[in-house]
């Protein structure tokens, strides 16, 4: 390789209808008055399948679940604003297993999910396997899958609310990025922000500054500062200090915003302002930006002109 990879490519028409052919979509609105202080007036259930009228009533198991949760449920055929959803239930054959990589890939980047909670993946006719490893193997089953999906929906919704998952979240995710930083620049010395400047002035001294690299250096520092704000939330934290915080991710995220409207790559920005008022639409960002940011440093770890 002797180019940058793309940051946040989008799948061509083409290779979308060859991914998904076959594939039928429905979406579970379930929505309710949410208890103060929580996100979860409202879940999105994205269902996913190659056989989708045969998921009738383990799909019907959930929506219960949630109507015992208080939630009022709807569901809508076809594809029906797919981004929005929280979580994803995809169901596939051992025909479309190959292609499976590329129809995960595609929802899970795309939505912004944490594809180890928030995605059940089910066997039409029997239960499938992955390789994915853990932490981003999604819950696996089979045609009967429906107790799964209470199991997968009951985690998001007390996840949603739990600062301590998203402490850990996005500590994580900074961890991968300097992980791949640290084998691109052959050093582990240094902070992560000392290091994606110096990553800077390597793509710079290559020869290969472009919009690309514009978008992952704003990607990065977004991700940096997302951690230490989530990681810096605890208890004797002063008030004062806690909006600092967050008044500078939100100051990353607009910059982030600006340069991708600039370099045409609106699509990976929240869909109305680029100011998220609701708390776990702007976490959802967030994590799209973050899953981005991470499989450009990973592909551009293999670019020669780099790792001189």
């Amino acid at each position: 390789m002797d180019r940058l990879p793309v940051f946040g490519r989008s799948p061509t028409e083409s290779e979308f209808g060859r991914l998904f052919s076959g594939i039928s979509f429905e979406m579970v609105r379930c929505m309710r008055a949410a208890p103060k202080g929580s996100d979860t007036g409202i879940i999105r259930i994205l269902h996913a399948s190659t056989d989708i009228d045969s998921a009738a009533a383990e799909l019907g198991q959930m929506a219960a679940f949630m109507e015992r949760m208080g939630f009022a449920v709807k569901r809508e055929r076809g594809l029906c604003d797919w981004p929005s959803a929280d979580v994803l239930v995809l169901g596939t054959d051992e025909r479309r297993l190959t292609d499976l990589g590329g129809v995960l890939d595609v929802l899970v980047y795309r939505i912004g999910l944490v594809q180890g909670w928030d995605v059940l993946l089910y066997g039409t006719s029997n239960k499938v396997t992955t390789k994915i490893q853990a932490p981003e193997r999604p819950l696996c089953a089979g045609p009967a899958f429906g107790l799964a999906g209470i199991c997968m929906l009951h985690g998001h919704i007390r996840m949603r609310d739990d600062v301590r998952f998203w402490q850990g979240f996005f500590a994580h995710m900074a961890v991968e990025v300097e992980t791949w930083l640290d084998r691109i620049l052959c050093t582990s010395e240094g902070s992560l922000n000392e290091k994606i400047c110096r990553i800077e002035r390597k793509i710079v001294d290559a020869g290969l500054y472009g919009q690309d690299a514009k978008m992952f250096l704003a990607a990065a520092h977004l991700v940096r500062s997302s951690r230490n704000a989530f990681v810096h939330s605890q208890r004797n934290v002063p008030a004062e200090e806690m909006r600092r915080r967050a008044d500078k991710v939100d100051k990353l995220l607009r910059e982030f915003s600006r340069i991708a409207t600039m370099c045409g790559r609106a699509d990976l920005l929240p869909r109305q302002d680029t100011h998220v008022a609701n708390r776990h639409e702007l976490i959802k960002c967030l994590t799209r930006i973050a899953l981005f940011a991470r499989r450009w440093v990973a592909e551009a770890s293999r670019i020669r002109q780099l790792m001189i």
